[in-house]
Protein backbone atom coordinates (compact mmCIF):
# COMPACT_ATOMS: atom_id res chain seq x y z
CA UNK A 1 0.00 0.00 0.00
CA UNK A 2 1.45 3.50 -0.97
CA UNK A 3 1.72 6.83 1.41
CA UNK A 4 -1.94 8.10 -0.13
CA UNK A 5 -5.15 6.61 -0.71
CA UNK A 6 -7.70 8.39 -2.89
CA UNK A 7 -11.39 6.68 -3.71
CA UNK A 8 -12.53 8.16 -7.03
CA UNK A 9 -16.31 8.17 -7.70
CA UNK A 10 -19.46 9.87 -8.55
CA UNK A 11 -21.04 12.00 -6.31
CA UNK A 12 -23.91 10.35 -3.33
CA UNK A 13 -22.58 7.16 -3.39
CA UNK A 14 -21.02 6.53 0.07
CA UNK A 15 -17.28 6.96 -0.93
CA UNK A 16 -17.02 9.70 2.37
CA UNK A 17 -19.34 7.90 4.59
CA UNK A 18 -17.45 4.41 3.78
CA UNK A 19 -14.23 6.29 4.69
CA UNK A 20 -15.18 7.98 7.71
CA UNK A 21 -16.63 4.88 9.42
CA UNK A 22 -13.22 3.10 8.78
CA UNK A 23 -11.34 5.34 10.42
CA UNK A 24 -13.64 5.74 12.57
CA UNK A 25 -12.60 7.81 16.07
CA UNK A 26 -9.25 8.02 14.26
CA UNK A 27 -10.86 11.20 12.51
CA UNK A 28 -10.47 13.27 15.47
CA UNK A 29 -6.65 12.68 14.75
CA UNK A 30 -6.73 14.08 10.87
CA UNK A 31 -5.89 17.56 9.60
CA UNK A 32 -8.10 18.71 6.52
CA UNK A 33 -11.44 18.84 5.15
CA UNK A 34 -14.22 17.05 5.31
CA UNK A 35 -17.96 18.31 3.40
CA UNK A 36 -21.34 17.76 4.29
CA UNK A 37 -24.53 17.81 2.50
CA UNK A 38 -28.06 19.12 3.81
CA UNK A 39 -30.42 17.54 1.72
CA UNK A 40 -33.97 18.48 0.61
CA UNK A 41 -37.01 16.42 1.61
CA UNK A 42 -36.56 14.88 -1.40
CA UNK A 43 -33.27 13.97 -0.97
CA UNK A 44 -32.07 16.49 -3.43
CA UNK A 45 -28.85 18.98 -2.38
CA UNK A 46 -29.35 22.18 -0.66
CA UNK A 47 -26.34 23.01 0.33
CA UNK A 48 -22.61 22.10 0.88
CA UNK A 49 -20.68 23.23 3.15
CA UNK A 50 -16.51 22.71 4.64
CA UNK A 51 -15.83 21.78 7.69
CA UNK A 52 -11.96 20.78 9.55
CA UNK A 53 -11.54 17.03 9.31
CA UNK A 54 -12.14 16.15 13.43
CA UNK A 55 -15.63 17.26 13.06
CA UNK A 56 -16.00 13.82 11.41
CA UNK A 57 -16.37 12.61 15.25
CA UNK A 58 -18.08 15.62 16.82
CA UNK A 59 -19.92 17.57 13.87
CA UNK A 60 -21.68 19.99 16.45
CA UNK A 61 -18.95 22.02 17.93
CA UNK A 62 -17.22 22.81 14.90
CA UNK A 63 -18.66 25.36 12.25
CA UNK A 64 -18.88 24.96 9.03
CA UNK A 65 -18.21 26.98 5.85
CA UNK A 66 -20.90 26.99 2.91
CA UNK A 67 -19.74 26.80 -0.16
CA UNK A 68 -22.80 25.74 -2.42
CA UNK A 69 -26.29 26.65 -2.15
CA UNK A 70 -29.22 25.41 -4.72
CA UNK A 71 -32.28 27.21 -4.02
CA UNK A 72 -35.20 27.15 -6.70
CA UNK A 73 -32.54 24.69 -8.85
CA UNK A 74 -30.43 28.11 -8.88
CA UNK A 75 -26.72 26.73 -7.67
CA UNK A 76 -24.76 29.41 -5.80
CA UNK A 77 -21.05 28.98 -5.35
CA UNK A 78 -19.35 31.30 -2.71
CA UNK A 79 -14.92 30.95 -3.90
CA UNK A 80 -13.73 32.59 -0.98
CA UNK A 81 -14.92 29.40 1.47
CA UNK A 82 -11.83 27.38 -0.12
CA UNK A 83 -9.53 30.65 -1.04
CA UNK A 84 -9.59 31.29 2.59
CA UNK A 85 -10.74 28.15 4.97
CA UNK A 86 -9.81 25.38 2.50
CA UNK A 87 -6.69 26.97 2.43
CA UNK A 88 -6.16 27.36 5.58
CA UNK A 89 -6.97 24.01 6.58
CA UNK A 90 -4.86 22.57 4.26
CA UNK A 91 -1.86 24.31 5.33
CA UNK A 92 -2.25 23.60 8.88
CA UNK A 93 -2.83 19.69 8.13
CA UNK A 94 0.83 19.32 7.80
CA UNK A 95 1.05 19.70 11.51
CA UNK A 96 -1.33 16.83 12.56
CA UNK A 97 -0.20 12.61 12.24
CA UNK A 98 -2.46 12.30 8.49
CA UNK A 99 -4.88 14.08 6.12
CA UNK A 100 -8.06 13.94 5.59
CA UNK A 101 -9.47 15.53 1.72
CA UNK A 102 -13.01 14.75 1.63
CA UNK A 103 -14.02 15.66 -1.14
CA UNK A 104 -12.52 17.55 -3.76
CA UNK A 105 -12.40 17.67 -7.87
CA UNK A 106 -14.79 20.42 -7.72
CA UNK A 107 -14.81 23.78 -8.50
CA UNK A 108 -12.35 24.25 -5.28
CA UNK A 109 -9.83 23.63 -8.64
CA UNK A 110 -10.65 26.76 -10.08
CA UNK A 111 -8.69 28.60 -6.63
CA UNK A 112 -4.98 29.00 -7.31
CA UNK A 113 -4.34 29.85 -3.38
CA UNK A 114 -6.44 26.48 -2.55
CA UNK A 115 -4.83 24.41 -5.73
CA UNK A 116 -1.49 25.74 -4.42
CA UNK A 117 -2.23 24.27 -0.22
CA UNK A 118 -3.79 21.05 -2.72
CA UNK A 119 -0.21 20.69 -4.32
CA UNK A 120 1.92 21.09 -1.41
CA UNK A 121 -0.34 18.18 1.38
CA UNK A 122 0.15 16.06 -1.61
CA UNK A 123 3.94 16.42 -1.60
CA UNK A 124 4.52 15.95 1.79
CA UNK A 125 5.94 13.25 3.72
CA UNK A 126 2.37 12.68 5.75
CA UNK A 127 -0.36 10.14 4.90
CA UNK A 128 -3.29 11.55 2.71
CA UNK A 129 -7.03 9.43 2.49
CA UNK A 130 -9.37 11.03 0.51
CA UNK A 131 -12.58 11.17 -2.06
CA UNK A 132 -12.39 13.28 -5.49
CA UNK A 133 -14.83 13.49 -8.37
CA UNK A 134 -15.01 11.45 -11.33
CA UNK A 135 -14.77 12.49 -14.55
CA UNK A 136 -18.12 12.12 -14.86
CA UNK A 137 -19.09 13.73 -11.62
CA UNK A 138 -16.65 16.59 -12.48
CA UNK A 139 -18.69 17.50 -16.18
CA UNK A 140 -21.80 17.32 -14.20
CA UNK A 141 -21.01 20.07 -11.89
CA UNK A 142 -19.33 21.87 -15.28
CA UNK A 143 -22.49 21.84 -16.24
CA UNK A 144 -24.80 22.76 -13.11
CA UNK A 145 -22.35 25.46 -12.52
CA UNK A 146 -21.97 26.89 -15.83
CA UNK A 147 -18.05 26.40 -15.69
CA UNK A 148 -15.71 26.94 -18.25
CA UNK A 149 -13.18 24.52 -20.37
CA UNK A 150 -10.29 26.21 -17.51
CA UNK A 151 -12.39 23.91 -14.68
CA UNK A 152 -11.90 20.10 -17.24
CA UNK A 153 -8.75 21.17 -17.58
CA UNK A 154 -7.50 21.37 -14.06
CA UNK A 155 -9.64 18.55 -13.08
CA UNK A 156 -8.53 16.57 -15.74
CA UNK A 157 -4.77 17.53 -14.53
CA UNK A 158 -5.09 16.50 -11.12
CA UNK A 159 -6.33 13.34 -11.72
CA UNK A 160 -3.19 12.83 -14.23
CA UNK A 161 -1.34 13.47 -11.68
CA UNK A 162 -2.18 11.85 -8.68
CA UNK A 163 -2.53 8.52 -10.83
CA UNK A 164 1.22 8.62 -12.02
CA UNK A 165 2.43 9.12 -8.30
CA UNK A 166 4.34 6.10 -7.46
CA UNK A 167 3.54 6.96 -3.42
CA UNK A 168 -0.58 7.40 -4.09
CA UNK A 169 -3.12 4.70 -4.83
CA UNK A 170 -6.61 5.12 -6.71
CA UNK A 171 -9.80 3.13 -6.26
CA UNK A 172 -11.91 3.69 -8.89
CA UNK A 173 -15.41 2.79 -6.44
CA UNK A 174 -17.85 0.69 -8.03
CA UNK A 175 -20.71 0.27 -5.44
CA UNK A 176 -20.59 -3.57 -6.51
CA UNK A 177 -17.60 -4.05 -5.33
CA UNK A 178 -17.27 -2.22 -2.11
CA UNK A 179 -15.78 -5.08 -0.68
CA UNK A 180 -12.38 -3.69 -2.51
CA UNK A 181 -12.82 -0.30 -1.24
CA UNK A 182 -13.30 -1.12 2.06
CA UNK A 183 -9.97 -3.39 1.59
CA UNK A 184 -8.24 -0.61 0.19
CA UNK A 185 -8.98 1.55 3.27
CA UNK A 186 -8.35 -0.92 5.92
CA UNK A 187 -4.74 -1.88 5.02
CA UNK A 188 -4.06 1.85 4.71
CA UNK A 189 -5.25 2.80 8.00
CA UNK A 190 -2.95 -0.62 9.29
CA UNK A 191 -0.14 0.82 7.07
CA UNK A 192 -0.10 4.24 7.75
CA UNK A 193 -1.71 4.95 10.94
CA UNK A 194 -0.42 1.71 13.05
CA UNK A 195 -3.51 -0.62 12.82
Amino acid sequence: MTKHLFICGYDGVRMSKILRQELGERGSLAGGFITERCLNSDGTISSCSLYPAAAMCNPDIYPGDTFLEIKDGAPKHNNEVFRVTGKRLLDEAKYYPFIVIDEFGGFDMLIPQYRDALTDVLNCDIPVVGVFKNKKAADELKQLLGLSDRFTMLTDNMRKVIAADIDTTVINYNPKLEFLTLRAIKQWIKENLGG
